[in-house]
């Protein structure tokens, strides 16, 4: 069978305001209404069950991923099927695919593995899933690793480069070129890409990989031994009371390491195809110049905008009125609590601006005043010292889990909507203007058993206010662990 392999663990940093955290750029909607991780998963429905799709996330992600994907038609079982894999850690990209190949080397012992990161456009779609196919019949046939590599469309230094060598023939697969790889060459320098791009010799590389577990599992025992021992380790609790135990255990002692430096890098079995698809790595808000539609003075403008005499400029308003006048080659980019301007050229550096908000320990960094749950969502309104004030919003016939907090005391007040509430032992309805406290220590939920969504706020008080200090004792959605990771909320 064939496997679909997502991806979906980035940082958000390159993307911030618009994306923290919480909220790296696979949840945004930068070209039409859907994210770019509900894009990558639609285009790969027509060729892989959904079953067969499996999403790498981290811990902070997994609740975002799930609201992300409810949208999905449902698969052949009748529930949202892909599988959500949550790492523990974060250890790059070999970790996770070493994981996902032994696992599905358990359930399938001559499966194939499709990876792909959750942020690319990809057109068109059909070419797309024609040269998959192509490339998942041919690793069924030789024992390769096959990389999508992409004829460069211009002197790229942001992208990393696959050095083709002699032709392969795949025979009846299909008509896409395929070649040996002579070397994998990291991100260039601008003579270097202009050479690159007139030698017809190199290819982008896409970071999309194609391969049997058998078959990349065994290149991990020749360049990676210790990271073998530790798959081979897991792999004897798969489907065991001790699994959940085992991959924490594997995360913990496996190296930092990507797919690219461990094994592409060495191997002598990796094949590239030449994919002649319009592909782009939303990388970062330059990137937006490419996918998005210009107004007539090259300017790429959403929302609350008003651009007078202003040109090339990457413009996103949301609440406020954002007006330029006579601006050039910048980037505005404007959220509830943050603000960001640039010029074009020092885009890089957004990643400073986001390790010295965390040097500074503020939450502009994590996550956005609005941050959504499986539940519904939240808005922090106001905080200071030992406070925060929330906007609650609960949908209908949902519930948050049943809880406590260590560290703070609550106040909740209704303003639209029933509350069922229960605290302790006590089980009690609330209506429009009425209110409850909710001491240290208490078990407590909050459910809408109403038709309509229920909106309370919530006044925090203590000396310790973040959303780690949460000890679940029910959940609907699972999210019960024995250390709660920062980040989940309510």
């Amino acid at each position: 069978m064939w496997h679909g392999i997502i991806m979906a663990g980035g940082s958000g940093t390159r993307f911030w305001p618009l994306s923290r955290e919480l909220y790296p750029k696979q949840f945004l909607s930068l070209v039409g209404e859907k994210s770019l991780l509900h894009g990558t998963v639609n285009r790969l429905l027509p060729l892989f069950p959904q079953e067969q799709v499996w999403i790498m996330v981290g811990t902070k992600h997994e609740s975002e991923t799930k609201r992300t994907l409810s949208s999905l038609p449902k698969g052949s079982s009748g529930q949202l099927s892909p599988r959500i894999f949550v790492e523990p850690q974060s250890k790059n990209t070999l970790p996770p695919l070493a994981l996902a190949s032994a696992f599905i080397k358990k359930m399938d012992p001559e499966g194939v593995l499709c990876v792909m990161a959750s942020d690319h456009l990809i057109s068109p779609e059909e070419k797309f899933l024609a040269l998959m196919k192509q490339a998942c019949l041919t690793v069924e046939q030789n024992d390769v690793i096959l990389t999508f590599g992409i004829p460069p469309k211009r002197p790229e230094t942001g992208f990393g480069y696959i050095e083709k060598g002699s032709p392969v023939d795949t025979g009846k697969f299909g008509q896409a070129p395929c070649f040996h790889v002579t070397k994998f060459v990291e991100k260039p320098s601008r003579p270097v890409a202009e050479a690159f791009f007139k030698d017809k010799t190199h290819l982008w590389n896409s970071g999309m990989f194609v391969f049997r577990a058998t078959v990349f599992l065994e290149e991990i025992r020749k360049y990676q031994p210790k990271l073998h021992s530790l798959v081979e380790a897991l792999e004897v609790t798969i489907g065991t009371p001790s699994e959940e135990q085992a991959i924490r255990d594997f995360y913990t002692q496996a190296p930092n390491i990507s797919v690219d430096y461990g094994i592409m890098e060495h191997s002598t079995c990796v094949w590239t195809m030449a994919s002649e698809i319009d592909w782009k790595d939303v990388g970062s808000f330059n990137a937006l110049d490419e996918i998005s539609d210009h107004d007539e003075k090259g300017n790429v403008l959403r929302g609350n905008v008003i651009a007078i005499d202003s040109e090339d400029s990457i413009i996103f308003g949301d609440k406020r009125v954002i007006a330029t006048i006579g601006i050039k080659n910048l980037v505005i980019v404007d959220t509830d609590d943050a603000t960001l301007i640039s010029t074009k050229d020092d885009l890089q550096k957004v990643r400073e601006v986001v390790s010295e908000l965390k040097g500074k320990k503020r939450v502009e960094a994590l996550e956005h005043r609005t941050t959504h749950r499986p539940w519904g969502h939240y808005t922090i309104i106001d905080q200071g010292p030992h406070y925060k004030i929330k906007r609650v919003t609960v949908n209908p016939d949902a519930r948050l889990s049943l809880q406590m907090h260590l560290h703070r005391s609550e106040h909740w007040v209704v303003t639209s909507g029933t509350a069922r509430v229960t605290l302790d032992d006590q089980e009690v309805y609330l209506h429009v203007n009425q209110s409850i406290d909710i001491p240290k220590t208490a078990r407590h939920r909050i459910y809408n058993p109403g038709k309509v969504p229920l909106v309370i706020i919530e006044v925090q008080n203590g000396e310790y206010l973040e959303e780690d200090d949460i000890i679940r004792f029910q959940d609907d959605y699972n999210r019960i662990k024995s250390v709660n990771p920062q980040g989940e909320s309510c």
